[in-house]
């Protein structure tokens, strides 16, 4: 869609338009969210419930403590230092907080 830019004074097309003030203004000059995720509630107490069923062991490279807390260090391939300097790495994510330590 091509629209003038108060922003950057130019029309041209973009991915993300934002419209304030009676003015269309590019992703250049605003950060565009991200897709709103429309779930519904039964799912997010599901995530809740079943967050350790969902934990993976590794975010971006990092071994996860959550993890380890949740499932042990059995099938790993990691070692002893790896496991010690683990972090928490699913802070973000809905549930962490009702997450069960059990191995």
């Amino acid at each position: 869609m091509k629209n003038y830019c108060f922003g950057c004074k130019k029309e041209h097309d973009d991915f993300a338009w934002k419209y304030a003030d009676g003015k269309w203004i590019c992703s250049k000059y605003f950060k565009p969210s991200g897709p709103l995720e429309m779930v519904p509630e039964s799912v997010r107490e599901e995530r809740k419930e079943y967050f350790n069923a969902t934990l993976q062991p590794y975010r971006q490279g990092e071994l996860s403590k959550e993890y380890i807390e949740a499932h042990g260090t059995k099938g790993l391939n990691a070692t002893k230092e790896e496991i010690k300097k683990s972090k928490y790495v699913w802070k973000d994510l809905d549930g962490w907080e009702n997450r069960s330590k059990s191995k």
